[in-house]
């Protein structure tokens, strides 16, 4: 007669559950495992490569944190009744970043999945909304003061759109000291004929731009960022799209443009934001060749992004532990600096539609996010 102790009940319902799901685990060094949970023993996790017999053993200390979190809801599931109304203590491993929105507790309804972005839906806007949204923004009178020229308003609004679609605060108004002061840096740069923070004058302070035909045009500008020495920090995009900004300030001489943009004088957000932004997103809002994620906290200096050009639209959050349906796009180029990754994808998706499916994880980091180029 075989006798069962609960605890080999347990790992033989986890395996009858699991063993015929695949899905790809990470560990912290990168190398990638395709294959089916066979068992948990203590800090050992034994995986059963996909298409193979080959068993592979490793420690939950050096799995990513989506796999960690797939192994406690699975913990959870085959938890027995009578455990049920004791909660687990949340540790470093649970996946969460401190101070930020958990993603589901017991106290959730159900439809929020660990490590999905704070915000809910997927689509937080619809077209018509977008457009209406971006009609009325284009159109608005821009606040602080009276004093400000068209063209710098026009550049106050495309600022203002930018932002809108990334999901932070767009309403951002204009100074007319920040406006003199931004004029006296593009003054410095055409005097010596050269773009450069380093002038005094404010340009220290402000984002540069030299060759575009107006101010507005400036903001595309700094929101595609390109150029070697800026590929690293894509810091003009940083600026223009950090959540605090409340007022901004613009100036041209010549061919010289500078933008006042080191304004945190607004509220600061618990969220994260992206350039491009989540759910739906006009490609003509598209610029440069690199992707941006922002976190209100620093970023793991591990921090890597894995993202998919998805086959359909989701009807729900994907969880960390199932491989989105679609193609893989490589990520030929990241970089983490203080709260950000900049990212660029495989060139050839640049100025095409499509539903893309961003991940983004790091030690203590798990975040995904949908953008839908249209």
């Amino acid at each position: 007669m075989i006798r069962l102790t609960l605890f080999s009940l347990l790992l033989l319902t986890a395996t009858a559950t699991t063993a015929e799901l695949s899905r790809v685990w990470q560990t912290t060094q990168g190398k990638i495992i395709q294959g089916s949970l066979v068992k948990v023993e203590g800090e050992n996790v034994t995986i059963l490569r996909k298409n193979s017999t080959e068993r592979i053993t490793v420690t939950k200390e050096d799995l990513m944190p989506p796999d960690i979190i797939y192994l406690n809801e699975l913990e959870k599931k085959n938890k027995p009744a009578g455990d049920s109304q004791e909660k687990p203590e949340k540790s470093p491993s649970s996946g969460t970043t401190t101070g930020m929105p958990q993603g589901s507790s017991d106290d959730d309804e159900g439809d929020e999945v660990a490590g999905d972005p704070a915000k809910g839906r997927l689509y937080p806007r619809t077209k018509d909304e977008i457009r209406t949204s971006l009609h009325a923004i284009l159109k608005a009178k821009t606040k602080g003061t009276d004093k400000a020229s068209e063209e710098v308003q026009e550049a106050i609004r495309r600022l203002n759109a930018y932002r809108f679609l990334s999901g932070v605060y767009s309403e951002v108004g204009t100074e007319s000291q920040m406006n003199e002061n931004a004029a006296e840096a593009a003054g410095a740069c055409a005097k010596e004929g050269t773009l450069s923070h380093s002038l005094g004058h404010y340009t220290e302070r402000c984002n540069l731009s030299v060759g575009q035909r107006d101010m507005a045009s400036t903001v595309d500008g700094y929101i595609g960022d390109g150029g070697d020495n800026n590929r690293e920090r894509r810091g003009h995009r940083r600026w223009c799209l950090n959540p605090p900004m409340a007022n901004a300030g613009f100036g041209r001489e010549g061919k010289f443009g500078a933008m006042w943009c080191m304004d945190g004088s607004g509220r600061k957000t618990r969220d994260p934001w992206s350039y491009p932004g989540r759910g739906l997103y006009p490609l003509e809002y598209v610029r440069g060749n690199a992707w941006s994620f922002y976190m209100p906290t620093a970023l793991p200096s591990d921090t890597k992004v894995r993202m998919w050009k998805l086959t359909a639209r989701p009807a729900q959050p994907i969880p960390w532990g199932e491989e989105p349906k679609g193609r893989e796009i490589s990520v030929d180029y990241s970089f983490v600096f203080d709260n950000t990754i900049n990212f660029e994808p495989d060139p050839k998706i640049r100025g095409k539609r499509g539903i893309y499916w961003v991940r983004v994880h790091g030690r203590g980091l798990t975040e995904q996010y949908l953008t839908e180029l249209y």
